[in-house]
């Protein structure tokens, strides 16, 4: 999900802003709003930082002001489609060391799940992510290895390589990937095809699944726009003197500053030229949370994107990629 994850696991991707899968429960939750309050970080957009929110599978958006971190996005998930929930996340985590520091990052194969989204962007880097990791690691072809490339590989020809080097896996998970049977028969067009199928698929059912959230956000973004013009009518009510300011042969109009909402002395007439119509006054949003962010994520998380010295990441010694039981596919 997120380009900076991508990197540490050898896929080149420039990515502005650092996502964070997190356990929504009311503990964790405050101490991510402390973490969030060093780095000076505010709510940039809809929905607010509630807990709610979050169990619908909308993410929470900030922007850090702190020094050394200013203009850093930071974005906060808990839900995820085809994503398995955060517990099994977490166990199935990567830990990786770099400095002295160290990341939690999604697993490799639910980092490939959660790249699996309506945008076309993302479906060049599941292909290379999973091509890395290939290359890589071949010649140590573990079973669960070689269950994620078969499932999740995106390149035709390495897929027919993999029908050929193993071909009874390959033809044990036909039922669930129908494309491995092109492969084992090595018929690269076909496999192309069903390629561009099972993405068209997807990006169809993320769209889908998006489809009655994005209504809610815009269910959210009215709400919210009536409460901004409601307090602007009652800021308007309470200085009926103001209209004495504007010439009978003049219009004007209230210019309101974002900084200076909620006190009425701000008011301030801006006269209109004259022959020309006053606009609608422009209604700013108020702030929906006031918190600064983190200079340690104190949160209890899983990094999809964070690495800022990902060229001198340090693999862990063991991944718990490699666990013995192989994940089903959905």
């Amino acid at each position: 999900m997120g380009g900076q994850a991508c990197v540490f696991y050898g896929a080149a991707e420039f990515s502005r802003d650092v996502d964070f899968a997190i356990l929504a429960e009311p503990e964790n939750l405050r101490r991510l709003q402390a973490a969030l309050d060093e780095l000076q970080a505010e709510v940039i957009a809809i929905p607010a930082f509630e807990e709610s929110f979050l169990h619908r599978g909308l993410a929470i958006h900030f922007r850090c002001q702190a020094p050394g971190v200013e203009g850093l996005r930071v974005d906060v998930m808990t839900v995820m489609r085809g994503v398995d929930p955060f517990p099994e996340l977490w166990e199935r985590r990567t830990t990786i060391a770099f400095d002295e520091n160290e990341a939690d990052l999604l697993s490799l194969p639910d980092l490939v799940k959660a790249k699996k989204t309506q945008r076309a962007r993302d479906w060049p880097m599941l292909t290379r992510l999973v091509e890395a990791h290939w290359f890589q690691n071949r010649s140590d072809a573990t079973p669960a290895r070689v269950d994620f490339w078969l499932r999740e590989c995106r390149t035709p020809e390495i897929l027919c390589e993999l029908a050929t080097l193993f071909i009874e896996e390959a033809m044990e998970l036909q039922s669930i990937r129908p494309l491995l049977a092109a492969a084992i028969q090595q018929d690269f067009n076909q496999v192309e095809q069903t390629l561009e199928h099972e993405r068209q698929t997807e990006m169809a059912t993320d769209k889908a699944y998006w489809a009655p959230l994005r209504q809610e956000l815009e269910r959210l973004r009215r709400s919210r726009s009536r409460g901004a013009n409601h307090h602007l009518l009652f800021l308007l009510a309470a200085r009926p003197a103001q209209s004495a300011l504007t010439s009978p042969h003049q219009k004007s109009k209230i210019k309101i500053q974002q900084s200076s909402l909620g006190n009425p002395s701000s008011l301030q007439p801006h006269r209109q030229p004259p022959g020309k119509s006053a606009r609608r006054a422009a209604t700013p949003y108020p702030r929906l949370i006031s918190s600064p962010l983190f200079h340690h994520f104190a949160a209890t998380s899983l990094c999809f994107s964070n690495a800022t010295d990902a060229h001198r990441a340090t693999p862990p010694a063991k991944s718990k990629f490699d666990h013995a039981h192989a994940r089903p596919n959905h």
